[in-house]
């Protein structure tokens, strides 16, 4: 399994993460406690529920190895948990007390939103919102996504298809008006004009009936 919390091995390693976190939540223990051992699972599964880049962090404290920390917070028994909200010790669990610890870190860190190692990249819009200077519309009213913004300008694959269809329409207009009896009617029930196809049959154009 995964690990999301860090050793403390030095005074400045810990001023260092204060300084890049809002909240430090430190396991102080020792090899040879027991007690510590029971907890230990707790507190790491905490570390992977909450710790945040930036936000929270989680640090394990060998007492033996690192006493100058140990005496800085003058930890007197083991397991020691002690919670850090900005620069400031604000809790501390002596024991392994699973309810306790919980609730304590759950207290501290409730108003923290996580970012998951994501920085906030620019603004965002929320469902049913929309810019404070949206592009102006295109002729068809639409606008286009390009480099992850918005634009009204068409684009160049878009703009090419377009003028590929009314090449395409032109000629098949054209033909079907060359070849035809009647030009006019034929090219207005044509599936190429513009709208579609006719809705219902073409208007007779006036003139000469069949015989006459």
């Amino acid at each position: 399994m995964a690990t999301k919390y860090v050793n403390i091995t030095s005074p400045s390693q810990l001023s260092t993460l204060q300084s890049k976190n809002t909240v430090v939540v430190i396991d102080f223990h020792a090899t040879w406690c027991g007690p510590c051992k029971v907890i230990a699972p707790i507190f790491e599964s905490l570390a992977l529920k909450y710790a945040s880049p930036g936000k929270v962090v989680f640090a394990k404290c060998d007492v033996d190895s690192c006493q100058e920390v140990a005496q800085q917070f003058s930890v007197r028994a083991m397991p020691t948990f002690v919670i850090i909200k900005n620069r400031s010790e604000v809790d501390r669990i002596q024991g392994a007390d699973r309810s306790a610890l919980t609730a304590a870190v759950e207290r501290h860190v409730k108003d923290i939103k996580p970012t998951d190692g994501f920085a906030n990249v620019g603004k965002g819009y929320t469902l049913g919102s929309s810019p404070s200077s949206p592009p102006p519309p295109t002729a068809s009213g639409r606008v286009y996504m390009r480099n992850g913004e918005i634009t009204s300008n068409l684009p160049l694959g878009v703009s090419l298809g377009h003028l590929g269809n009314t090449v395409t329409r032109f000629l098949a207009l054209y033909l079907t008006s060359l070849f035809s009896i009647d030009p006019i009617p034929s090219a207005a029930s044509s599936p190429y004009a513009v709208g579609g196809r006719a809705q219902g049959p073409a208007a007779p154009r006036p003139g000469r009936r069949l015989g006459q």
